[in-house]
């Protein structure tokens, strides 16, 4: 409905890698990587109006989209995400003898993102969806034996797990149709939803 563009990428990553083998018996392999994200979340594009309670809605007659897939709608505010990723690898081997080897491998990685999107394809607030607050986290710890013979070749270890997830977001439903399903009563227009999950894994494996 109006002459404006959205779409902006404000994206930087990185990456370091390290190598190191002070003797023949042992190595060190470190992996340290990241990304930020400050662009633009993606407005939608309104295809279809099927009215829930159509008391005076003032969404009943709003354009919709022609047929284009750069064409939508979205309210005058800053759509923007502020999204953190970075993560951390090591994998230590030493090897005990010709035959024998162990290994140890560790990571750790972790997420968090804000953002608001617009998700009804209209100009003004009918369902607007935002990310408050969330964030990943993920360690894992694995230990293993190896053996390498002539007649067999063999592998035992063991590994751990311990991730951690919150996700807080909320959605604004100001004038949406069935805010108010029954004229008279109070309109329910906003609502928050909260996750968090803790999980702890555990595991031993030959082959």
């Amino acid at each position: 409905t109006r002459h404006a563009e959205l779409g902006d990428k404000n994206q930087v990553q990185g990456r370091l890698l390290l190598d190191w083998q002070p003797n023949d018996s042992f190595s060190l392999l470190i992996n340290l990587n990241g990304w930020t994200d400050r662009g633009d979340t993606q407005a939608a594009q309104l295809a279809y109006i099927d009215l829930q309670a159509p008391f005076g809605s003032p969404i009943a007659d709003y354009p919709l989209a022609p047929n284009n897939a750069r064409a939508a709608d979205w309210n005058p505010v800053p759509l923007r995400r502020r999204e953190n990723f970075w993560q951390a690898s090591a994998h230590a081997q030493y090897q005990v003898s010709d035959a024998v080897a162990l290994h140890s491998l560790t990571s750790y990685s972790k997420l968090t993102t804000r953002a608001s999107q617009d998700t009804d394809g209209f100009a003004f607030s009918n369902f607007d969806a935002a990310i408050l607050a969330s964030f990943i986290k993920a360690f894992s710890q694995e230990f293993r034996v190896s053996y390498t013979g002539e007649a067999l070749n063999a592998t035992v270890g063991a590994n751990y797990g311990h991730d951690r997830t919150e996700d807080v977001q909320s959605v604004n439903f100001p004038i949406a149709s069935n805010n108010r399903p029954i004229p008279g009563l109070v309109e329910f227009d906003y609502a928050v939803n909260f996750g968090r999950q803790k999980v702890d894994t555990y595991a031993v494996f030959a082959s």
